[in-house]
């Protein structure tokens, strides 16, 4: 199976029920539809994104009236849940590849305000496999590791964030943020 775009991506973490914030797709003229999202998910910040073309317009940290304010300017409109609301919660944000033969690629970030569109320098850049020792000092690395086997995760690359406490669609402590199997 090949994972090339967000679309298939969307598609594969909701079919195969994996955790993650609560992205959906409107037609800007979906007020209703919209009204009970944000209903639906009591938060401070949100995300808006054109969904209409490949770097569109995104609107960051929205407050809900915010998202009001902007639904206009969407034809097809991306709204989802802001990791900005859980920043004190984060443990690791990162991404993995992780190979049936247990060896692994790391890039993570520590940094509380650091998110997959400022990860330009990691904290921690591994390439090793299961059995490395260091493996267990790495703060959130065994929680994304037991997601990547409880879910078959093999032989794709994952961004994912792990947090303090349970969080997402799933109410789990990893929250995937896109999966793909080529760059």
């Amino acid at each position: 199976m090949k994972i090339r775009n967000k679309f298939e991506s969307i598609k594969y973490i909701k079919t195969h029920h994996l955790n993650y914030f609560g992205e959906e797709v409107f037609y800007h003229t979906q007020i209703a539809d919209i009204k009970k999202y944000l209903d639906d998910h009591l938060e401070t910040y949100y995300i808006l994104k054109d969904k209409t073309r490949t770097g569109g317009k995104v609107y960051y940290n929205l407050t809900k009236e915010e998202v009001y304010k902007h639904i206009h300017e969407y034809t097809i409109l991306g709204l989802d849940v802001a990791s900005y609301n859980y920043l004190d919660h984060k443990v690791l944000l990162g991404e993995l590849e992780f190979t049936r033969e247990m060896e692994f690629t790391l890039s993570g970030s520590f940094a509380k305000e650091s998110n997959h569109r400022n990860f330009c320098e990691p904290n921690i850049f591994l390439k090793t496999d299961l059995f490395d020792r260091r493996v267990k000092y790495i703060p959130g690395l065994n929680d994304v590791i037991d997601y990547v086997f409880k879910h078959q995760l093999f032989d794709m690359i994952i961004e994912f964030c792990v947090y303090d406490i349970p969080l997402g669609v799933h109410q789990e402590k990893v929250v995937i943020f896109e999966v793909r199997t080529e760059y």
